[in-house]
């Protein structure tokens, strides 16, 4: 399984305790494009996988703890993850902010820290409020990580099973005719 995955997964089944938060999703502008994309329900938290500078090891990860070749083994050294906490359009921000920040705590208490075999621990390290989206509060909080991946696959996934496939077409195939070329069918 990639790391990026692991990471996206635990994030939302952390983020799944905070039952404040209806929608977790993956990062795509959402805000942004809000009047083009399908809707979805405030509170919201959308990943965004913002930056991976991504390094070749010269040897196996201890984290990983199988063998390998080792040329295919990268690490992703200081990960940017963006959290997007978005909240419904609201009338008054300076009336809003107490009511949003403690939702703002339980996601950062529910994210930081989380790690596995791929990835060490995410680490909060940088907070802002994005103000370009009318009333839609964008709280985006950023975690540091390292990502281990080894790139190696289970040789039984990258054989396909051959053979051989009788096919019985027992009628008069008329590629080129006026129903296919203008599809009206009459």
């Amino acid at each position: 399984m990639s790391a990026k995955l692991d990471i996206f997964n635990d994030i939302v089944t952390a983020l799944a305790a905070v039952t404040e938060i209806e929608t977790i999703e993956l990062w795509n502008s959402q805000l942004t494009n809000e009047d083009r994309e399908i809707p979805f329900n405030y509170n919201a938290v959308f990943i965004e996988f913002a930056d991976i500078p991504w390094t070749t090891t010269n040897q196996q990860p201890s984290r990983l703890g199988s063998e390998g070749d080792v040329s295919k083994q990268q690490k992703g050294d200081g990960a940017l993850i963006t959290l997007h906490i978005a909240f419904s359009p609201l009338q008054d921000e300076t009336v809003s902010f107490p009511i949003i920040s403690p939702i703002i705590d339980k996601v950062y208490f529910a994210v930081q820290g989380l790690d596995n075999n791929f990835y060490g621990p995410l680490l909060r390290v940088a907070e802002r409020q994005d103000t370009d989206h009318d009333r839609v509060i964008d709280w985006q909080m950023d975690f540091n990580t390292m990502i281990f991946e080894c790139g190696e696959l289970d040789d039984s996934l990258t054989e396909i099973p051959g053979g051989t496939v009788d096919v019985d077409v027992n009628v008069d195939l008329d590629i080129d005719n006026d129903i296919i070329r203008t599809g009206d069918g009459q």
